[in-house]
């Protein structure tokens, strides 16, 4: 009865030894495989999706470009452009321009009460015309042009006294 228990255990034996060498070759084929890479239909869909990242990267930086260049021509057709914010009769504001009133700020003020349609537009203008806004009270319409506004800021303001005199 030994030499069965004896027996059966080394077929046993024998048995675990091939089990783990038929699993050593399954994982050794897998490891191969693996190491050639996926297969085509996995290679396809990888190269289909970079393909479309990139045309969509690219028609991401086109659409940019576009609106960067359309937003560019319309910034510098604006600071050449002659048109005034509404047609006469227009309305008109009264502003005040202090001592360390900015350009900014008198941008701002305007663009605020719709006299004018984009600060930056005419912040850009007053440094091509190179004026200087002198402190006072102006009245300023819809129906100037910015160099008119320009020019009325820079100049000194009638007082109400000389407009009594004339």
């Amino acid at each position: 009865m030994k030499r069965d228990e004896q027996e059966q255990s080394e077929e046993l034996d024998n048995a675990e030894e091939l089990t783990e060498d038929a699993d050593t070759e399954e994982i050794q084929e897998e490891e191969e495989s693996l190491e050639d890479g996926p297969d085509v239909g996995t290679k396809a869909l990888i190269g289909m999706i970079k393909l479309a990242v990139k045309v969509l990267c690219v028609m991401a930086v086109a659409a940019l470009f576009v609106f960067g260049i359309r937003r560019a021509y319309r910034f510098g057709y604006d600071i050449f452009d002659e048109e005034t914010t509404a047609e006469p009769p227009g309305k008109e504001i009264s502003i005040r321009v202090y001592e360390d009133s900015t350009i900014g700020e008198i941008a701002s003020t305007l663009q605020d009460y719709g006299i004018i349609d984009d600060k930056y537009v005419f912040m850009v203008q007053a440094k091509l015309y190179e004026a200087k806004p002198l402190p006072g009270t102006y009245v300023i319409s819809t129906t100037m042009t910015v160099e008119e506004i320009l020019n009325l800021i820079s100049t000194e303001p009638a007082t109400e006294e000389e407009g009594e005199g004339d």
